[in-house]
């Protein structure tokens, strides 16, 4: 019996050292398990992070010429057409409207969620309205900016992206280039822009001018200055607008085409 006895004994330590052999079979696989796992998170992080700060160089980059011809990317900021539409402050929205019907934009295409205007026959322009309001236009020009960076550089373009946007400090009627890296000057829209895109961009400022103020005034009254941009043009201011400013825009981005201003920066 003492025999039996001891021999189960002895089968049952033998067990026991099986299992806790096997637990650290197990503990010591799983440990190595999370290192690995560990090193992949640390490679992916790594990596992700290496595609977000590339994809922040390229967005803030400033366009430079090289052997690839030039795509324009022209974009108006303001605020939703519904509500403000032939207001001051989108001004850009109206212009950028008036070019598309005079030169043959009107082919919708959709890339991704967002939907620009293209003409058949230009390769080499497309145009966009930025969505949103005024203070939120870096927001929101973004991401579909970022997709035209992404599709026209693989097809062997140059992407530049050209802001229409309105200038109180300028005379209705008045259209004005100004270069990459210039400041915003306490514009909203690219005030916002500046912050999600940085500086390289090139903007044409159509003039709205300081209309609510008399001759020789200098009226900084923030709530006035709000309620002039966010009314709408007069009829014979909006005939200004649709004469004069759209016929200069359509000179400049002609000009544009051709490499003009669209690399210059300060």
């Amino acid at each position: 019996m003492k025999i039996i006895f001891g021999s189960m004994k002895m089968k049952s330590i033998y067990e026991t050292v099986d299992i806790l052999s096997m637990l650290r079979s197990s503990i010591i696989g799983l440990g190595i398990l999370i290192i690995v796992v560990y090193a992949i998170d640390n490679i992916i992080f790594t990596m992700k992070s290496k595609a977000v700060s590339n994809s922040l160089n390229l967005l803030k980059r400033l366009s430079i010429p090289n052997e690839n011809r030039p795509f324009l990317m022209i974009t108006s900021i303001g605020n939703p057409e519904n509500q403000y539409q032939n207001t001051r402050h989108s001004v850009g929205h109206s212009i950028l409207h008036e070019y598309a019907r005079r030169n043959g934009f009107n082919v919708k295409k959709s890339i991704s969620r967002f939907e620009f205007l293209s003409n058949e026959n230009k390769d080499n322009i497309i145009l966009y309205e930025t969505q949103g309001y005024m203070n939120l236009s870096g927001k929101n020009l973004v991401q579909p900016w970022s997709k035209i960076l992404e599709l026209k550089l693989k097809e062997s373009f140059n992407p530049v992206l050209i802001v229409l946007h309105d200038e109180l400090d300028l005379e209705l009627g008045k259209v004005k280039v100004r270069k990459q890296n210039s400041s915003h000057r306490g514009h909203n829209g690219l005030k916002d822009i500046q912050k999600y895109i940085g500086k390289g961009y090139t903007a044409v400022q159509i003039g709205i001018g300081r209309n609510y103020q008399k001759e020789g005034e200098r009226n900084r009254n923030p709530n006035i200055v709000a309620d002039y941009v966010l009314s709408k043009f007069k009829p014979e201011e909006k005939d200004i607008i649709d004469e004069i400013s759209v016929e200069k825009v359509s000179d400049i981005i002609q000009e544009m085409e051709n490499g003009k201003y669209i690399f210059d920066k300060q």
